[in-house]
């Protein structure tokens, strides 16, 4: 089909854009739009969303703001982190990213955070974590849709991999399962079984159902650790820094001894 720009809904700058493909054929986009709605004392980035099947009609899923109460009072909401997507098996999708909720008046500073999902079907959250101090423990990483479910990976205090399930219109975090890990790059799932892709340091680092192992024979480039499966056995691309090849490698399950 012909080349179509999707551009800021009001001259600001778009970026940071995820795709998914429904079981049609057709196209789900989210995006960031630093000017995808106006009207807050301080504008901020807004995740945005539109699909094919609407001409790319968009629509502000979150809005990002900075605003002035009066006096010393001020409320901020921010999604800075950008945003994944994916779609089910009925071509509902689901959009993750991060929440920021700031206020700040004469006598207090408080900061909270959370991972936040929006459906065309619902809406969900994991649970809020409160810092006064700027400290931020949560994070989004991936989305994907396996079996016709989706599943999202992200930090809340500890890097998880969760199912999104869908009770009335609230989105649940379910069957999830929790890796130790210090950073992280994507996640495959597969007949019930999770497997996460990350570093230790600069080696390749696996995790099969919240169980990690570091090679330390492998050195990746960059941060790419992409895990597939191909319905029977799970594997890991990445660049190797030996050759600068980008290889695979099997994944197999722990076995107790």
């Amino acid at each position: 089909s012909a080349e179509e720009l999707i551009l800021s809904n009001n001259a600001g700058i778009c970026s940071k854009p995820d795709i998914a493909v429904d079981v049609d054929g057709g196209a789900h986009i989210t995006y960031t739009d630093s000017r995808g709605q106006l009207g807050g004392y301080s504008e901020k980035d807004d995740i945005m969303y539109t699909n094919s099947s609407s001409s790319f009609v968009k629509t502000v899923v979150y809005n990002g703001y900075y605003e002035s109460y009066g006096g010393a009072d001020y409320y901020g909401s921010y999604y800075l982190k950008g945003s994944y997507i994916t779609v089910d098996a009925n071509n509902n999708y689901y959009i993750l990213t991060h929440n920021e909720a700031y206020s700040k008046s004469m006598q207090y500073i408080d900061r909270s955070y959370a991972v936040v999902v929006y459906s065309n079907i619902g809406t969900g959250n994991t649970p809020v974590i409160t810092s006064s101090r700027s400290v931020d423990k949560t994070g989004i990483y991936d989305m994907i849709t396996r079996g016709g479910k989706p599943y999202a990976l992200y930090r809340h205090n500890d890097v998880q991999s969760s199912e999104l399930s869908v009770s009335g219109n609230v989105i649940n975090f379910v069957n999830t399962i929790t890796s130790s890990v210090s950073s992280v790059y994507s996640h495959d799932v597969l007949s019930g079984d999770i497997v996460v892709g990350s570093k230790s340091g600069s080696n390749l680092q696996t995790t099969y159902n919240g169980v990690s192992v570091t090679n330390s024979s492998i050195v990746v480039v960059g941060n790419a650790v992409s895990i597939v499966n191909d319905g029977i056995n799970f594997y890991a691309f990445y660049t190797d820094n030996a050759d600068s090849n980008i290889k695979k490698m099997l994944i197999l399950p722990l076995v107790a001894v």
